[in-house]
């Protein structure tokens, strides 16, 4: 059988994606609330900034991937429940997209650390998907 997807359904794709994105960078956000939020079309956005509108649509299209799988999920729902700098680490990373580097001079931790922390970070991920299986 075939899914299909009722304009509901999509509306309600891009409410979740539009909550989520308080957590992204703000260029990354106001293109979300401008494509999402404010229903204006790609083509609008790419005549205004100079960039080609396919660019545009990858962007978004990037955008909501990011901010609808399930680990991005989990690092939303769950980072209150875990430690400042795993947190920090988690939200980064995840979320936000920086690297390793980035994230290390953002966050004013080593690079070691930083590292530490996304192999917690994957091992708590790792569990919660075992856990969520059940």
């Amino acid at each position: 059988m075939i899914a299909t997807t009722t304009s509901s359904d999509k509306r309600e794709l891009a409410d979740r994606v539009l909550m989520r994105s308080a957590w992204v960078d703000p260029p990354e956000r106001e293109l979300l609330e401008q494509v999402l939020g404010r229903g204006v079309r790609p083509e609008s956005i790419a005549a205004v900034s100079g960039v080609s509108t396919r660019t545009i649509q990858r962007r978004v299209a990037s955008l909501v991937k990011r901010l609808t799988h399930p680990d991005v999920e989990m690092v939303l729902r769950r980072h209150g429940r875990w430690a400042p700098k795993t947190s920090s680490v988690a939200l980064a990373i995840w979320v936000r997209k920086r690297t390793l580097r980035d994230t290390s001079m953002e966050l004013g931790l080593s690079l070691h650390e930083v590292r530490q922390q996304v192999q917690l970070v994957r091992g708590l991920l790792t569990a919660g998907r075992a856990e969520t299986q059940r």
